[in-house]
């Protein structure tokens, strides 16, 4: 069974993903990032903004809060949701794996959230463009950024298996919370251990990058230091790549 007819994604597609609120979604979604393209136009730099890329780092960060606390949110209702109707041990007793019930109810209730997330991209390569980011970072950027909200649906969904209803809004601070604090990185820790943010935010200052380098350029604290240069026993690692194996291992843990 493949992820596009897995029974639960299909029967949230028809529940969400209706014409007139897709057209909906996709109009409020144009209308807000001509806003900010008109009001980066105005400016004295035009659309490449402060430091030429400021208008993709407004999208690419509206598009990581709908990624990531949008979908997150959607995941702790998904399973909660279906014990307050009493139609989850029924899902269980199709013939669904566990594998295949899995994928849909991570899938299946962030849909809206997916296509808010698309409708947002083309305001995005025209920010690209004119920030002129490299186009292997752009995308490198964005594989981050879903597999890492991927990774906080998961956990989000495994947080709602053990739900109870009275407690969403203390899980949803929980959430929010978790988010918040893997947003920081650990930049005054010993040089010997050093790593930056593991949130999906972390790759909206990837885009911002012009290069693949993780010399030392900026100071902090009074050292030279690259938000992208992870540091394990004084050993140099780019902070992409530890965040894609600790994003996949995550993802096979949850």
């Amino acid at each position: 069974m493949s992820v596009f007819t897995n029974p639960e994604i299909v029967r949230n597609a028809r529940i969400q993903l209706r014409p007139k609120r897709m057209i909906s979604a996709a109009a409020i979604c144009a209308v807000i990032s001509l806003a900010i393209a008109y009001a980066y136009a105005k400016s004295a730099d035009g659309l490449a903004g402060e430091n030429g890329n400021g208008f993709l780092h407004i999208i690419l960060i509206i598009q990581a809060v709908v990624l990531v606390i949008g979908g997150g949110i959607a995941c702790l209702h998904a399973i909660q949701r279906e014990k307050d109707q009493n139609t989850f041990d029924f899902q269980r007793l199709t013939r669904l794996t566990p594998f295949e019930l899995t994928i849909g109810k991570l899938f299946g209730p962030p849909l809206m959230v997916f296509f808010v997330f698309l409708c947002f991209l083309p305001a995005a390569i025209v920010g690209g463009i004119y920030a002129r980011t490299p186009a292997t970072i752009l995308l490198a950027a964005y594989v981050l950024m879903i597999l890492g909200a991927i990774v906080y649906d998961a956990f989000a969904l495994t947080i709602s298996l053990f739900l109870r209803s009275g407690a969403v809004t203390w899980a949803i601070l929980f959430f929010l919370a978790v988010v918040l604090v893997s947003s920081t990185g650990s930049y005054d820790m010993p040089s010997t251990f050093v790593f930056g943010p593991v949130s999906p935010f972390a790759a909206v200052s990837l885009a911002q990058q012009n290069s693949w380098s993780i010399s030392s350029g900026t100071k902090f604290n009074g050292a030279p230091f690259n938000m992208f240069r992870d540091s394990f026993f004084g050993v140099p690692v780019h902070h992409a790549l530890v965040l894609f194996i600790l994003y996949f291992t995550l993802l096979a843990w949850f």
